[in-house]
C-alpha cells in the first residue's frame, strides 16, 4: 500500500499518531504505566571493572528488584571503546529478551570541547561505531557529552559553537542509523539550564534530546533547573543526591517526582547509585519511586 493510502486509512482506523512534536520529550501525556525504571550500569561501576560481576549478572538483578529496563554504558562491553562481537551483543539482547527486561539506551564517553579536529573526529567515528551497537541490541537511545572544561584558555563561545557543530553531525549520524542522541549534562562545559537549552536549540534537528542528569545540577535550585529542562528529556539520570546552594542533599523524592508527573514526561527513568553499596541502595531507590508513580 502506498504511504499516503496508509496513512489516510489508518487515520480513519485510529491506529496511526501523527508526531508533531519538535521538540524530543515535549508534548507527551502522562499516563499509567507509561514511565519505566531502569537501571544504569554504572551504578555498578566499581565491581564491574573489578570483574565482580557483568552485564549479564545485571539483568538478573534488574528482573530480581523489579525493573522494567537495564542502560548498559558502553564502557562495560567488552574491549571498549573497540565493538564488541556480534556474539556477545546477541546473547545480551537474548537474555534481556527472555528476562523481561528492556534495554533503555546506552552510551559512550565523547568530548567535543576538545581542541583536537582528529579527536573529535575519532569521537565522531566512535558514536557511529556505538549507534550500530545500539541497533543490534534494540537501543533507542545513545548517550552522548557535549564535552569537558575548556584548560587552554580558548574562549567558551568559541567551544560553544565547536560543539554544537559537532553534535549537528553526530545527529546526522544518529538518524542514519535510527538510534535517538541524548545529552548528558554533568557540569562541565554545560553548567546552566540556559547553556543546556541554548546547544540543543541550535543543534535544532529531532535526533537529539536531553539525557537530564539531576544530580549534575550544581548551580540554582536543582528542582526549579528539572522543571526548566524537562520538556528537552529523553532519558534520565535519577541519582540520590542533588546540589543545593552549592551542598549535596538527599533527593526529595515527592517534590522530583510530582515535577516530573506533572510535566507529562513518559518513558524510561535510569536511577543510578553513587553508594559503594547498589545492591542495598537500589532496592531502596525503587521503593521510593514506585510509591509515587
Amino acid at each position: 500500500m502506498k504511504r499516503r493510502n496508509f496513512i489516510k486509512s489508518s487515520l480513519l482506523s485510529g491506529s496511526v499518531m501523527l508526531d508533531t512534536v519538535q521538540t524530543p520529550g515535549a508534548g507527551k501525556s502522562h499516563e499509567q504505566g507509561s514511565i519505566k525504571l531502569s537501571l544504569n550500569a554504572y551504578s555498578f561501576n566499581k565491581k564491574l571493572n573489578a570483574n565482580e560481576t557483568d552485564l549479564f549478572e545485571l539483568i538478573d538483578f534488574c528482573k530480581h528488584h523489579g525493573f522494567d529496563a537495564i542502560d548498559p554504558t558502553g564502557y562495560y562491553f567488552p574491549g571498549y571503546p573497540s565493538v564488541p562481537i556480534d556474539e556477545y551483543l546477541f546473547e545480551f539482547k537474548r537474555k534481556a529478551f527472555l528476562s523481561g527486561i528492556e534495554i533503555s539506551g546506552t552510551g559512550i564517553r565523547n568530548d567535543f570541547a576538545h581542541a583536537s579536529e582528529q579527536k573529535r573526529k575519532d569521537d565522531l567515528d566512535l558514536i557511529e561505531s556505538w549507534c550500530i551497537v545500539a541497533g543490534k541490541i534494540g537501543a533507542p537511545l545513545l548517550r552522548v557529552f557535549p564535552g569537558k572544561e575548556i584548560q587552554d584558555g580558548r574562549k567558551k563561545e568559541d567551544v560553544m559553537r565547536q560543539v554544537i557543530d559537532e553534535l549537528r553531525k553526530a545527529c546526522g549520524t544518529g538518524e542514519k542509523y535510527g538510534v535517538m542522541l541524548a545529552l548528558q549534562n554533568h557540569n562541565e562545559l554545560l553548567k546552566s539550564s540556559e547553556e543546556i537549552i541554548r546547544v540543543i536549540a541550535d543543534v535544532n534537528s529531532k535526533w537529539l534530546g536531553l539525557h537530564l542528569d539531576i544530580g549534575s545540577l550544581a548551580f540554582g535550585d536543582p528542582y526549579k533547573e528539572t522543571e526548566t529542562l524537562i520538556k528537552y528529556a529523553i532519558t534520565w539520570q535519577i541519582k540520590e543526591h542533588v546540589w543545593v546552594n552549592g551542598k549535596k542533599v538527599a533527593v526529595n523524592y515527592d517534590k522530583l517526582m510530582g515535577i516530573i508527573l506533572a510535566s507529562g514526561y513518559a518513558g524510561y527513568l535510569p536511577l543510578e547509585t553513587l553508594n559503594a553499596d547498589p545492591e542495598k541502595n537500589l532496592p531502596k531507590m525503587i521503593a521510593e519511586i514506585r510509591k509515587r508513580l
